[in-house]
């Protein structure tokens, strides 16, 4: 979430201010990223009355071997996912055409 840390405790000013953003412009889903502590999310999406994303999005490193994100491409893909189910939309995946030029 732009304007907090992972590296400190933000002031419950800052919180309050974050959480009343959220409702006012209406955002239906806080993402968190892979490998960030989801605790302070928690706090603020059910203090805003919101969700959060059931997949982290992969942004400062891809996904470990095997996983949903272990390449640039399918963590794009990952992502692009995780997003659009997370803002209500419905996801479907990429199918490559072989028949193209």
């Amino acid at each position: 979430m732009q304007g907090l840390s992972t590296e400190q405790k933000p002031a419950a000013a800052r919180i309050k201010d974050l959480v009343e953003a959220i409702r006012t412009a209406q955002v239906p889903t806080i993402f968190i990223e892979f490998g960030d502590p989801p605790k302070l999310m928690q706090v603020i999406a059910k203090e805003a009355g919101v969700q959060i994303a059931q997949t982290e999005l992969l942004t400062d490193t891809l996904g470990t071997a095997n996983s949903r994100g272990n390449t640039y491409q399918t963590m794009l893909v990952a992502n692009t996912e995780t997003i659009v189910k997370g803002l209500g939309g419905k996801y479907t995946a990429y199918s490559q055409v072989e028949d193209l030029p």
